[in-house]
Parts: C-alpha cells; sequence; structure tokens
C-alpha cells in the first residue's frame, strides 16, 4: 500500500479522530506528567508533539489494528523518541511493545505510565531475536541516514512470516535536492522523490517483502504539499510491506 498526504485537512482531520480514540498525546492528562518529570529531570521544556504527522500516526496506528488486531501483536517502533506511534498503541491496548531509539532520553516514553520496553539502540545492530516481530514501525524515521539495502535486510531478519513493515517519510513528487551538509541528529537528510519510492519499493521485493496492497490509493502529484520545512513545501508517504 501506498498513500500520500493531500492536505493539511486530512492532518486536522487525523487529530480529531485520535482524540475521539483516546490515543491524543498532546491532550491527555498523562502528557501533563510527562511534562512535568520531564522539566523536573532535565530543566527544560519537553519538545512538542509533532502534530503535523497526525496523518501518518492514525494511518500506522489503523494498519496495524486491521491486519494485526492480537493485543500481544510484538511491535517495533524504530527512532521512538517523541514518537507518538507506541504510545497509541498502548492506549489502544497493545502490550508486547519495543520503542527503539539512540537517544537515551527515549526511556522517558514509560513517565506516560506504560510498560512499554524502550531500547537504546541502532537499529541495524539490533539485539532483538531473530524472526521474533510481527510489526517494524518507522515514522518519519528513513529520511534519516538511510540505509535502504540494509534496512529491508534486517526487517526480513526480525520479522516472523506475514510480519510487516510500516513506514512513513518525506515526500514531494518532483526531487527536492538537500545541501549534502545539512544534517539532522547527526545524520544526512532526504526528501523522497517519486522515482525514489519506486526504488525503495523495488528494494523490498528484492528482500523477501511485497506491498500489501498494489492499490495507490490518491495518486502521487495531486497533494497539496500541506508541510513547510527547511523552505520546502512537501509531504509525507506512507508504504506497508509485508513478509512473504
Amino acid at each position: 500500500m501506498i498513500e500520500v498526504l493531500k492536505s493539511k485537512e486530512q492532518i486536522r482531520e487525523a487529530r480529531a479522530e485520535l482524540k475521539e480514540a483516546g490515543v491524543d498525546s498532546s491532550t491527555k492528562f498523562a502528557r501533563r506528567v510527562y511534562q512535568a518529570l520531564y522539566w523536573l529531570r532535565f530543566r527544560k521544556p519537553a519538545e512538542q508533539v509533532a502534530v503535523n504527522k497526525s496523518w501518518d500516526v492514525l494511518t500506522i496506528l489503523k494498519t496495524i489494528q486491521k491486519m494485526k488486531p492480537d493485543k500481544n501483536t510484538a511491535i517495533y517502533d524504530m527512532g521512538s523518541y517523541n514518537c507518538e506511534i507506541p504510545l497509541a498503541l498502548w492506549w489502544s491496548g497493545y502490550r508486547n511493545i519495543m520503542a527503539a531509539d539512540f537517544n537515551p532520553i527515549g526511556r522517558a516514553i514509560n513517565w506516560y505510565g506504560n510498560k512499554i520496553q524502550f531500547r537504546q539502540e541502532n537499529f541495524y545492530k539490533s539485539t532483538v531475536a531473530s524472526q521474533s516481530l510481527d510489526v517494524i514501525t518507522a515514522l518519519s524515521v528513513i529520511e534519516h541516514g538511510f540505509e535502504q539495502v540494509n534496512f529491508f535486510k534486517v526487517c526480513h531478519g526480525l520479522l516472523k512470516p506475514d510480519g510487516l513493515v510500516l513506514i512513513t517519510t518525506d515526500f514531494h513528487a518532483e526531487k527536492i535536492k538537500i545541501d549534502p551538509n545539512f544534517k539532522i541528529f547527526n545524520l544526512s537528510y532526504m526528501i523522497f522523490s517519486n522515482e525514489e519510492i519506486l526504488k525503495l519499493v523495488e528494494e523490498a521485493k528484492s528482500n523477501g517483502f511485497e506491498l500489501i496492497s498494489s492499490e495507490l490509493k490518491n495518486g502521487w502529484t495531486n497533494s497539496e504539499y500541506p508541510i513547510d520545512f527547511l523552505g520546502h513545501q512537501m509531504s509525507f508517504v506512507f508504504l506497508g510491506f509485508k513478509k512473504k
């Protein structure tokens, strides 16, 4: 499955749906507890919830709920620091959730009052047992220091048969070139183009994955590009893969 965020209205609608479902990290009482504990520990405000990624969070959450409804589903969130996916899953009843990030502060996810397992590790050298996961999620992660060949090889090794890889990433149909010296989290950064997304899909297929659905829900080029970043207008793209 490939789907592209089209408009700001979709972002607003997704946030409203997250609130209605009781999984909105930006407004729950648990968020105020987290902010207070963060201030006490680090003497600075916690980072804001990235509400511009509401559509990404909702799309990944609903895909897991539809395709992996078992609440014991083993889920690994890659690049989990300040990510809503593990929290939304926990509040939706899932209990076998791993959140992994380079940043040791990521363990503060437990300040929301949960038993999400935090792992400070490099995904490409994960300590997770082989073929032990049902789902790997990566929300706005692969655009940072992406290792396209290694990514799908690692995913294939960690996932059970029929396991899912659910990704969102920065997107613009035509290529937007980023200064190669520009870094985020001390990693390179890119905005995926139409051509690069198609190459990513082929790389996934060569490593034993197939798209959950061949349907392209809303086309590549009809997005309003509602995200403004680094002076560029862009969007987000969702890709869902299944291990054969």
